[in-house]
């Protein structure tokens, strides 16, 4: 039977699908609790600013409501369109949580300070919930959380015209991240590969998952 024919009654009759959707959701709850305290240790640090002459060609300006409206538009169209496809859902979850815990390790081993021409990025959402002051976050940076959380949906819809709009978010929300000057290009360039990888391992645990 196809994912996208799966229901929720006959999904969670599956041993397999209860036991990879609770650890996921226990995977994320726990880095969501963990990221006050990661953020304010990579925000502790220095690390060397990088030349980027593709970065130069673009005027820094503020356009953070700009990237929060194309991102949280994302990420509400991509779960929507997942809703009643449980096996696509856990896909985006796995997804998101296998890239969240690489950006965990290229952080504490990759080191930078933002680009010159950084303009601070006012995200109310992550300010409220993964800081643990309200603080902008500067040094987030190698790879781009807002591209592989946008692209965890892009990877998890399927082939639908779903997926081609979320594409479409996510090179607008690529070039404004450039425009905010809140990343280098070798973030926002690493976000697929980060991603893919994460699809690539998330499929493989789908297949174990069998429904009668």
């Amino acid at each position: 039977m196809s994912a996208e024919n799966i229901g929720w009654k006959q999904a969670w009759k599956s041993a397999e699908f209860r036991l990879q959707f609770i650890s996921v959701i226990a995977l994320i709850t726990g880095m969501a609790i963990a990221a006050p305290h990661f953020f304010d240790f990579i925000e502790g640090r220095s690390g060397p600013r990088l030349p980027d002459p593709v970065l130069d060609l673009f005027p820094n300006r503020n356009v953070s409501w700009l990237v929060f409206f194309i991102l949280y538009s994302g990420i509400v169209v991509g779960l929507y369109s997942n809703l009643k496809k449980p096996v696509y859902l856990l896909l985006t979850f796995q997804i998101y949580s296998l890239v969240m815990l690489m950006r965990f390790f290229t952080l504490t081993f990759i080191p930078l300070d933002p680009p010159l021409g950084y303009v601070p990025l006012r995200e109310p959402i992550v300010q409220l919930f993964f800081v643990s002051d309200g603080r902008i976050i500067s040094k987030d940076l190698f790879f781009s959380g807002h591209m592989s959380t946008l692209l965890s949906l892009v990877f998890s819809v399927g082939k639908t015209i779903v997926r081609r709009v979320l594409t479409v978010f996510a090179v607008i929300l690529a070039v404004l991240l450039l425009i905010q000057h809140v990343h280098y290009t070798i973030d926002i360039l690493a976000a697929p590969l980060g991603t893919l990888l994460g699809w690539v391992i998330s499929k493989k645990l789908i297949r174990r998952i069998t429904v009668e």
